[in-house]
């Protein structure tokens, strides 16, 4: 698997270039073997994990419609202080 994902990972910087000097960050769903292709790909990028991806693992562990909406008030956020006051 790590074989492919380091296949598309190098057409994907000679199509879009370079993702330090453009600033680019990925958000993945953790995909078997895509984090140790980033690692060697392009190291040092910022990563983010897919919100919706955690969502469903978090409500696996903890259910209920209130901590859901709490989960995604914070995700949704735009600036620290959205975040800060989901968080409250």
């Amino acid at each position: 698997m790590l074989d492919s994902w380091t296949w598309f990972l190098n057409l994907l910087i000679n199509d879009l270039g370079d993702p330090v000097a453009y600033g680019y960050e990925f958000i993945t769903d953790k995909q078997k073997g895509l984090e140790a292709a980033m690692d060697e790909v392009i190291p040092g990028v910022p990563r983010r994990c897919c919100a919706r991806h955690i969502s469903v693992n978090f409500t696996k562990n903890w259910r209920g419609l209130e901590l859901k909406n709490l989960f995604w008030a914070c995700a949704k956020a735009t600036t620290p202080k959205q975040f800060d006051d989901a968080m409250e």
